[in-house]
């Protein structure tokens, strides 16, 4: 398993556009978990208003590593935090929450982390300022249920190149179902590929700028994508690009197999 994909992808299970009924998206995280393939990182993303489903429905040898999705407000972060924190079998691993104002808070527990989500123009220097002095990371969302919620390829890499230089780490969530930028079919949207924004990672850390990481954001050449993927410092790139949630656990997998760039498993062509 080459360390470029390692833990790369959160299960996102419970929200669009899976939106799996909770029982199913903890049976599934289940079975993720007893299978352990290594492009899982095991980290479970549940809304903040899903908290009293999700109490009813972890067993006690879930073990979960829990993200929580919260909305802006200080008081319900606040709320969501204590009624999951000390809670086995669950281990509150990161709060997830749009840009506040200047008050930030609350303090999260020890071991904790913050993903501050920002609009389409990316982080501002005080944001990143923030969260370099907490460790925290920035949430970038790259698609949605509307057309609008893609971000063009140019804002994007403005986005990423922000969070290069300012030394902060990246989670990216919605609409990366596969590696590879392309068209979805069925609703015509045109989704951004994680390996082409591993890549655009890639290419600012290696002194590309705007242009570079806007034309590999562009690319839909498989081959020539995957032989720089090989060609990657796969460990500078994944200490900036934390990992991306996906409702699909098995689409990355099975798409990364294709590509041959992680082994296929026992029994598979």
């Amino acid at each position: 398993m080459t360390e470029l994909f390692a833990g790369l992808v959160d299960d996102a299970g419970r929200f669009p556009p899976a939106a799996l009924p909770m029982a199913a998206a903890l049976a599934r995280h289940r079975q993720d978990r007893q299978r352990g393939h290594p492009v899982l990182s095991g980290r479970f993303l549940c809304a903040a208003q899903d908290i009293a489903d999700l109490l009813a429905g972890v067993f006690p040898s879930d073990e979960l590593q829990l993200s929580l999705i919260c909305p802006p407000d200080l008081d319900a972060i606040g709320h969501a935090v204590r009624a999951v924190g000390g809670q086995a079998p669950m281990k509150l691993v990161a709060v997830e929450h749009p840009a506040l104002d200047a008050s930030w808070g609350p303090r999260l527990p020890a071991g904790v982390r913050r993903f501050v989500e920002v609009g389409p123009n990316g982080p501002d220097a005080a944001v990143l300022e923030q969260l370099r002095g907490e460790d925290g990371a920035v949430k970038i969302r790259c698609g949605g249920l509307r057309t609008e919620l893609f971000p063009s390829t140019r804002t994007l890499a403005r986005t990423l190149l922000s969070c290069v230089d300012g030394g902060v780490p990246i989670e990216a969530t919605a609409g990366l179902h596969r590696p590879v930028r392309h068209r979805d079919e069925a609703t015509g949207f045109v989704h951004h590929g994680f390996l082409n924004i591993l890549l655009a990672v890639g290419r600012r850390l290696t002194g590309g700028d705007e242009d570079d990481a806007a034309a590999v954001l562009d690319s839909t050449d498989e081959p020539l994508l995957v032989a720089e993927a090989r060609a990657a410092d796969a460990a500078a790139i994944r200490r900036v690009f934390h990992s991306y949630g996906s409702c699909d656990t098995a689409e990355p997998i099975v798409e990364l197999e294709r590509l041959r760039l992680i082994p296929q498993a026992a029994g598979t062509a």
